[in-house]
C-alpha cells in the first residue's frame, strides 16, 4: 500500500506544484469544485463559497472549465419564448 505521501491524490498535487506553485491548490480546488458542479452534486451558489468568490466570480471560473452556470431545460425555452411572442403580440 503507498505511504500516504505517494497517494495519487499527492502525486497529482506534486505535479501541479512543479507548474504552479504556490497556487497548486488553488488551481486544484477551482478543478475539483467545478466537477461537483458539473455533476450537479452542488450548486454553483455552494461552489462559490467553497472558493472564498461571489457567484459572478464564480461563473468565470466555471467558463473556464466549459461548465454551464446555468441549466436550462428545452420545456423552460419554448415556455419563454411561448412568453416572448405574447408580449410582442400585445405591444
Amino acid at each position: 500500500m503507498a505511504t500516504p505521501s505517494e497517494s495519487p491524490l499527492n502525486k497529482v498535487i506534486d505535479l501541479y506544484r512543479s507548474k504552479w506553485h504556490e497556487k497548486a491548490e488553488e488551481v486544484l480546488a477551482e478543478v475539483a469544485v467545478t466537477e461537483l458542479v458539473r455533476q450537479g452534486i452542488i450548486s454553483s451558489g455552494i461552489g462559490a463559497k467553497l472558493l472564498s468568490m461571489d457567484r459572478w466570480q464564480f461563473t468565470d471560473v466555471l467558463a473556464k472549465y466549459n461548465v454551464p452556470s446555468i441549466e436550462v431545460t428545452l420545456e423552460e425555452v419554448k415556455e419563454e419564448a411561448e412568453r416572448l411572442r405574447m408580449l410582442r403580440s400585445h405591444a
